[in-house]
């Protein structure tokens, strides 16, 4: 059976040493709007609310995303366009609620407020400039994957522009490259293994002909917090994780990150589904006990059904939902894959799987520690076999807890459906989960559920 190796939660990522820190430069976005103000003695509420929207606006902006090209000229655009956003809102604010503001309160307002605006500006500059002294310091190790014609002019660039933070200290390919001066590892399949020799958590992919689903499924394997890849646009176009653009000199790459969920990332998550869980029993009992007397008329003794699913690590629990239909055997309950059209389906079951109702008892499933809300869904050990030697990638979405509802099943992928999709979803939400993430598919699995569209 797979079990994932397990990650450190103690280790911090390498990669911090060299990238800005986007909580620090939040922090430094609200320093600089609101220093003016607190100089002045005159911050209000409204400030506060000022502050909250351009950060969140910022964040949504990919503006406390790490990158190389640490300058705050590239960011002025988008840093105007979504602080007068985020002003207009806080005006619209104070005007619903009735807080209106005589001409000269408005232009002294108006001056504090582009004041804060510059100190924004002020505090990003100032962190730049610490980031890129900082990086000088302490130059991170980067793995190049491939060879070919880039490969020496990539090597160059890193290692002739300390404000990166980088240097290259070795590749991996399929075959020797004279034309590079730095050594050898070996072939590509053995990435990983380097990476974690030389101590490095960034990799930059150079040479197309490598495949691209071995090296996806290698670096979706690496067992830290964190990776950062940089490759080129043909490779993982099915995506590894967001991306954002990223210029090495004058050379376009795509700039990917793996980072799972650290360990009090977890233990909220964990949190929350205990609250969440426990409150959703208390709530739904009569729906629960109005379900099992349905079931009970329409289709005799037995109201609940359990099968082995595959959790998290690979290891097998016990799942329970109401029962839609009785399998001739407990071998078809294990093996046949899709029963949304079986005759043996009841009338009352039909409405079940149609609302996805008959999930709800994995509430205590998720109550006890075995799944959580929002996560891949749990499949049964024979697909789990079955679909791992079609799909090595499959393997990986038991990297994290499984989930009452998950982004494949939001996207409308349930039932007989493909699973090359639904691994590609899962293993996007494992190395890009948030409680953000969490909350968005909860709402649309809300919305799901009302349209009636469960398989």
């Amino acid at each position: 059976m797979y079990s994932p190796r397990n990650r450190s939660d103690s280790s911090k990522s390498e990669s911090r040493r060299y990238l800005p820190s986007g909580v620090l430069l939040a922090v430094g976005d609200a320093v600089g709007i609101a220093t003016p103000s607190l100089v002045a003695g005159e911050l209000r509420y409204w400030h506060a609310v000022l502050i909250i929207l351009v950060v969140a606006l910022n964040g949504t902006g990919c503006l406390y995303r790490s990158r190389l090209q640490a300058l705050v000229l590239d960011e002025i655009p988008q840093l105007t366009m979504r602080f007068l956003s985020a002003a207009g809102l806080t005006g619209a604010l104070r005007l619903v609620l009735g807080r209106r503001l005589t001409g000269e309160q408005f232009q002294h307002l108006a001056y504090l407020v582009g004041l804060g605006f510059l100190g924004m500006l002020l505090c990003r500059l100032v962190i730049f400039n610490a980031v890129r002294r900082r990086r000088r310091r302490g130059r991170h190790p980067v793995i190049l994957v491939g060879g070919g014609e880039l490969a020496p002019r990539v090597t160059e660039i890193i290692n002739s522009t300390p404000n990166y933070g980088l240097r290259v200290v070795g590749y991996v390919a399929d075959a020797l490259q004279e034309q590079l001066d730095v050594p050898y590892f070996g072939p590509s399949t053995s990435l990983i293994a380097v990476m974690q020799q030389v101590k490095s958590t960034v990799a930059v992919v150079l040479e197309e002909s490598i495949s691209q689903e071995a090296l996806r499924f290698s670096i979706r394997q690496y067992d830290g917090p964190s990776i950062v890849v940089f490759a080129s646009e043909r490779f993982f176009s099915t995506a590894l994780s967001g991306s954002t653009t990223e210029l090495i000199g004058p050379i376009v790459f795509q700039r990917h990150v793996i980072n799972m969920p650290n360990l009090a990332q977890r233990s909220l998550k964990r949190t929350a589904d205990v609250m969440g869980s426990a409150l959703a029993l208390v709530l739904l009992s009569p729906l629960f006990a109005v379900i099992a007397l349905l079931v009970r008329i329409d289709g005799g003794p037995g109201f609940l059904f359990r099968q082995i699913r595959i959790g998290m690590n690979g290891q097998e629990f016990s799942i329970i939902k109401f029962r839609t239909m009785r399998p001739s055997s407990e071998v078809e309950s294990q093996t046949k894959w899709n029963i949304a059209n079986d005759s043996r389906v009841s009338r009352i079951g039909c409405f079940l799987r149609r609302t996805s109702l008959d999930e709800l008892p994995q509430l205590w499933m998720i109550l006890r520690g075995d799944m959580t809300i929002v996560g891949p869904r749990p499949e049964r050990p024979h697909f789990v076999a079955e679909f791992s030697a079609s799909k090595p990638d499959y393997m990986l979405r038991h990297r994290v807890p499984v989930g009452l509802t998950g982004l494949a099943q939001v996207n409308g992928l349930r039932g007989d459906t493909s699973i090359e999709d639904r691994a590609d979803f899962d293993n996007f939400y494992a190395e890009n989960w948030s409680f953000w993430l969490d909350c968005k598919i909860l709402v649309r699995t809300v919305a799901e559920v009302f349209r009636g569209s469960g398989g």
